[in-house]
């Protein structure tokens, strides 16, 4: 769960959506809620949240608040808030968080550091 108690999929407002049927490369620049639920191949940052769909892959470095994980990630990340790694979702890279939540049957592989920083600051 999200530290404002909401998951990430009962968030109202998504504001950009990559389809199960869409295979994109880019960079995504954001300031509202990114989903994945296709393919995409590129960095995103946004000021919100990433949601990762169990059809969802993404190769890239994520930068943004929240991320949760049900599908595959194959990049770095910088989560200032929680990252949900959940029981289908897939990480290789390197991560930067604040909170992290790994559930049963999830898969993690690569180096975690905690930003003491933010940690202290809360």
């Amino acid at each position: 769960m999200f530290t404002n108690q909401r998951k990430p999929q009962d968030s109202q407002r998504i504001d950009t959506i990559i389809g199960p049927s869409s295979n994109i490369e880019g960079k995504i620049n954001a300031t509202g809620t990114v989903r994945i639920d296709g393919k995409y191949a590129g960095d995103i940052f946004t000021d919100e949240d990433v949601l990762v769909g169990e059809n969802g892959v993404i190769n890239g470095n994520i930068n943004s608040r929240n991320v949760s994980i049900s599908g595959k990630v194959n990049g770095n990340i910088i989560c200032n808030g929680l990252l949900e790694l959940l029981p289908t979702g897939q990480l290789d890279g390197d991560i930067e968080v604040k909170k992290i939540s790994i559930s049963d049957g999830a898969i993690f592989k690569g180096k975690c550091s905690m930003n003491l920083e933010q940690i202290l600051s809360t």
